[in-house]
């Protein structure tokens, strides 16, 4: 893997849990703003201390001045006030020489919380807009199919569905071990289960469906940003361990002839019966099919993977 990739994949990792890093230093920054500033104050008695012996030293000039032990002229009424001011600053100084690092740190935690809760409002910002983006793809997805098998037939299909006694995943058959694998086999080896093992999965059809929307949506953007996608790093985005094999296999985004690829789960695949339960929310569960590359793409790049 270059140098180059490296950066890329720590800058990318970095920007992801961004809230997260800023949060911890916040919080690291605030712990060390009390343990200096607890120091600090510590310190702070020996600075008035030093003050207070500076001040003594001008009144005992002047207690001397007035026992005839020193002639005024040696000690004028300006040296007194020069000596008191310089006492002052210097006190003024020392404590801000003091308070220095509590005040840079409590700025930091300052910043970092702040950074924090910007970054978490970006990201629930982009969530609305994401989800729209994707509410308009599916509307736009409905309108397709309904040209293309003509409104009797698709009104037919979608209330067919719809009036089926599916409940839960056990009545589909797809929560049994043997169906799970009888699917499995129909579609590539690389594909994988969106089902309770998955901590992102829940028991409602239509949140699992947009969240693999935007899951989809999000690493499409990557390959139309990078050019490539691994197999891994779609495992890695959807909470699956990665794979010897997903190191080498993923999707290319430019063909020889001009065309562009784009990532596809196969969740609007109206030719499979799986797929049209999910989108019609009767199935929770769904088998993602991965549209990778039935090639190694590692040589057509040019560098290694990690």
């Amino acid at each position: 893997m270059g140098l180059s990739s490296i950066a890329g994949h720590i800058l990318l990792t970095t920007k992801k849990y961004s809230p997260e890093i800023k949060f911890i230093f916040g919080v690291a920054s605030l712990g060390a703003a009390l343990y200096t500033t607890h120091k600090a104050a510590l310190k702070s008695a020996d600075i008035l201390e030093k003050k207070n012996k500076g001040l003594d030293s001008v009144n005992e000039v002047k207690q001397m001045i007035k026992e005839g032990k020193i002639e005024p002229e040696e000690y004028t009424e300006a040296d007194e006030k020069n000596d008191i001011r310089k006492v002052k600053v210097d006190y003024v100084i020392d404590l801000g020489k003091n308070y220095a690092l509590p005040a840079l740190f409590t700025g930091v935690s300052i910043a970092c919380f702040a950074g924090a809760m910007c970054d978490y409002k970006n990201l629930f910002v982009g969530m609305g807009a994401a989800y729209n983006a994707l509410l308009m793809k599916y509307n736009d997805k409905m309108k397709f199919y309904k040209e293309q098998l003509g409104e009797e037939k698709f009104n037919d299909l979608e209330e067919g569905f719809k009036t089926e006694k599916i409940k839960k995943a056990q009545s589909t058959g797809l929560a049994d071990p043997s169906d799970k694998q009888t699917e499995r086999s129909k579609c590539n080896p690389y594909s994988r289960f969106f089902d309770e093992l998955n901590p992102a999965w829940r028991d409602d059809p239509e949140y699992n469906k947009m969240w693999l929307l935007g899951k989809q949506n999000f690493l499409d953007q990557k390959l139309q940003q990078n050019g490539h996608i691994f197999l891994n790093d779609m495992y890695d985005e959807l909470g699956y361990p990665p794979t010897d094999a997903g190191r080498v296999m993923g999707i290319i985004r430019d063909n020889p002839d001009g065309t562009t690829n784009h990532v596809d789960f196969g969740i609007f695949n109206v030719h499979d019966a799986a797929s049209r339960w999910f989108v019609n929310g009767l199935e929770p569960i769904f088998l993602i099919d991965f549209n990778i590359d039935p090639n190694p793409i590692t040589g057509r790049i040019g560098w290694a993977t990690y």
